[in-house]
């Protein structure tokens, strides 16, 4: 709908990834290419036990191995003072158990102490001069552990054996929220109710690059190279909670990173244990996980079931939902554990104007691995079971799906729009989004393919549903633009890219302000010392928090420039206009060039008298007025061989509002990542444990199937943007949209086309095994 190309580099250019050069030419710096003189390597002993107190840790035969430095378990830890691992949501939000009381968070040591509470949980930790001699002496290290019974399922937890020995229940809190009475009161009153129950598997996240973690101890402070998707807040965690030092003795920087989906947002217990070790030997220690790692320690996703109840009139007006979840934070809460559980659950109303809302969310502990947010963070959940049960309700009481989502929907005349939970949406042309993503999915001719489907053995299902979701709604965000003598651009944030594009985007927003090439700025991050202040990356806030403090920080350039400018022309700043290359002084013909006032800026000689030498503004910038609300309309269409139970997505359409759009081809690729995220969770990624000895059986990728190429045909993006009036940009984030609506469509269509032998049941993943057997019991039912 929009022609971005022939714009230049700037607002709507569909530039290039300029960071992409590094990243294929192989001169990207992860963190295992650090090198630091005298490093060692630590390695880690994990559990094989989900449950059990420890009764000895047999280190004597690894220290004893060649190269081998040290093996130290807890008890090392303790004796120097370390803490615990801290939650950072479950000492903020106000979170309660059913009898009232404030709910708590158990302690995460960095290595286990007396007991182990899943499967992969840190014991021991070994550091020597090699990795392969740290590999070899953790095969030699001994674990004694009387293993306990333990629960894996989270509809089991309640009533399961204790995780936690003062919470028998296995209760973390419950969370509600909305009107439960209105609500219930509708549901009694309703002609009709529609009930849906989606259980979303656990996931594995499984970034590209593994996690790693560098520490050395020089100068009396704490220095730690790391991926996380939030440095500044890891500094602040390491100081005050784990280390309890002054915030200035501790330093974190963040390298290339490739990748984090939410998992890299939460101090690990390796990135504990080797700093402290790196003080103890007075030595660099280094640490690179492998795969196998990963798949047992990496905090996971998702891992809920939500029961949703639609109440509608007999005509079909959307009169109530009520929703009641259950979801599991693992063993112990990880730093942002709790936010998927409740922080999203605002996205239940979706873009239909449902009077009353209510949520209710029972939160519980499992002998599992922690759960941490995961790309949507809540927000796909939200979506799914709502859009489902609209297309379960239309099914059911004889409604055409597309005609009772337009009957509900919220219309741009009624912007803004408080809804029947929490948001209050600002912008955004809902039908007009559905109404595009039906034709260019051509949703008039699915009758006609699925017939021809039919005639050859297939099912073919249609997902058409309706997604949107809060964004860069949740702290600020820090830029500091500074211009030297000779007109280049530092852009120093305090967001992370991992793989996003900040590094392009940013240095657009200053090209569309500034006359300055892109090959003349530099982006800096990730380093707690250069950068003075930041909150990261997570939950689609760049663009929107970042992006806006880079606009801000560029017109601050500009007034101090148009300050330098008029002193040079002997005139007051506000006579003096800048079109984006130079100065005027108006009604005159005096002119400055932008360079002429950059170098100007540093030469204390042609500056006002007391002025510092410098052109550069620092601005922090919030969300005043809450959220941002992405939205889109996501069309997929799937067919099931029911000869093979083979399923195939078959097209993809998304038209997609992200209000303003900074560069074209960074969002498209943000939707395509996302949509194969939500895609591969409806076709093939669960993390299976087996129920003997609570260990994943999915443990590699030989049996954790992430999507392939060949499993997504051409994903075809649109982008329909209504700026949003929340910020001075209009943007309202993209990271995220495309996993809350590729989770859905992947899964209104699977249902759809399994509607046609009259299941009902909605199961995740559609893998090939468990459609022979949905199938098969179809058949048998029907003779």
């Amino acid at each position: 709908m929009n022609d971005f190309g022939a714009l230049k580099f700037g607002i709507g250019a569909r530039a290039t990834r300029l960071e992409d050069q590094r990243f294929v030419t192989g001169a990207g710096r992860y963190g295992d290419d650090i090198r630091l003189p005298g490093e060692t390597f630590a390695e880690f002993v994990m559990s094989p036990a989900p449950a059990g107190r420890i009764r000895a840790i047999d280190t004597e035969a690894a220290k004893a191995m060649p190269g081998v430095l040290g093996v130290f378990t807890m008890a090392d830890l303790d004796t120097d003072g370390v803490g615990d691992i801290p939650a950072l949501t479950m000492g903020v939000a106000p979170l309660f158990r059913p009898d009232g009381t404030r709910a708590t968070t158990p302690p995460r040591p960095p290595l286990a102490r007396e007991e182990v509470r899943f499967v992969g949980d840190t014991v021991a930790m070994v550091v020597a001069e090699s990795r392969a001699a740290a590999r070899d002496a953790v095969e030699a290290v001994t674990v004694e552990i009387d293993e306990a019974p333990f629960v894996l399922d989270l509809m089991e937890a309640e009533g399961g054996p204790a995780v936690w020995p003062h919470l028998p229940d296995n209760l973390a809190y419950l969370w509600r929220e909305g009107d439960a009475a209105a609500v219930d009161a509708a549901i009694e009153a309703a002609d009709h109710v529609a009930t849906v129950t989606v259980p979303f598997a656990r996931l594995a996240m499984v970034p590209m690059e593994p996690r790693s973690a560098v520490a050395v101890y020089e100068d009396e402070r704490y220095v730690l190279h790391c991926g996380t998707q939030n440095p500044h807040i890891v500094r602040q965690m390491l100081a005050e909670n784990v280390f309890k030092v002054p915030l200035e003795a501790v330093r974190v920087t963040t390298p290339d990173m490739g990748g984090g989906f939410g998992m890299r947002s939460t101090v690990f217990p390796e990135m504990v244990a080797v700093t402290w070790a790196a003080k103890r030997l007075g030595r660099p220690v280094k640490w690179t996980g492998r795969r196998s790692d990963a798949f047992l320690a990496d905090d996971m996703g998702r891992d809920v079931t939500m029961t949703a109840e639609l109440a509608l009139a007999a005509d079909g007006t959307f009169q109530a939902l009520r929703v009641k979840s259950v979801a599991t934070l693992g063993a112990y809460v990880s730093m942002f554990g709790p936010v998927p559980t409740f922080a999203n659950l605002g996205g239940l109303a979706s873009v239909y104007r449902t009077p009353a809302i209510s949520a209710e969310v029972r939160t519980v502990y499992t002998h599992t691995t922690p759960i941490a947010p995961y790309r949507g963070a809540g927000r796909p959940e939200a979506i799914a079971v709502m859009e489902l049960a609209i297309d379960g309700a239309a099914r059911e009481f004889g409604f055409d799906r597309m005609a009772l989502r337009r009957k509900n929907m919220i219309r741009p005349d009624e912007m803004p729009f408080q809804t029947g939970l929490s948001y209050n949406y600002d912008s955004g042309d809902f039908p007009a989004v559905m109404a595009r993503a039906e034709a260019l999915a051509d949703v008039a001719g699915f009758p006609a393919r699925k017939a021809a489907a039919a005639a050859e053995g297939r099912l073919l299902g249609l997902g058409v549903v309706m997604a949107i979701e809060a964004s860069a709604g949740l702290l600020d965000e820090e830029v500091e633009v500074a211009i030297d003598a000779d007109g280049h651009a530092t852009i120093r944030a305090g967001s992370i890219n991992h793989g996003q594009g900040h590094e392009t985007t940013l240095r657009q927003i200053v090209a569309d302000r500034l006359p300055i090439a892109a090959d003349a700025m530099t982006f800096s991050q990730g380093d707690t010392n250069v950068i003075p202040y930041g909150n990261g990356t997570f939950g689609s806030r760049t663009a929107v928090l970042a992006g806006s403090a880079t606009l801000g920080a560029v017109d601050g350039v500009v007034a101090r420039a148009k300050e330098i400018a008029a002193h040079l022309m002997s005139a007051e700043a506000d006579a003096v206009d800048f079109d984006g290359e130079r100065f005027t002084l108006r009604e005159s013909n005096q002119i400055r060039t932008f360079a002429e006032v950059a170098a100007a800026a540093h030469d204390p000689a042609q500056l006002p008298p007391g002025a510092a030498p410098g052109l550069a503004a620092t601005v922090r910038f919030g969300s005043p007025d809450g959220p941002t609300f992405p939205n889109g309309c996501h069309v997929c269409e799937i067919s099931i061989d029911t000869g093979t139970a083979m399923l195939t997505v078959e097209r993809y359409v998304a038209v997609c509002d992200i209000g303003t759009v900074i560069n074209p081809t960074i969002v498209e690729g943000q939707i395509h990542g996302g949509v194969v995220q939500g895609l591969g969770e409806v076709i093939g990624e669960v993390m299976i444990y087996d129920d003997a000895t609570g260990g994943p059986v999915t443990g590699s990728f030989m049996d954790y199937a992430m999507p392939r190429a060949e499993d997504v045909p051409e994903i075809v993006v649109e982008l329909a943007p209504s700026p949003t009036p929340k910020n001075p940009l209009g943007a309202k984030g993209c990271g995220e949209a495309g996993t809350v609506g590729g989770l859905t469509a992947g899964l209104a269509a699977v249902a759809d086309a399994l509607a046609d032998l009259g299941i009902t049941a909605i199961t995740m993943p559609a893998t090939p095994g468990t459609l022979w057997r949905i199938l098969d019991e179809a058949k048998a039912a029907c003779p």
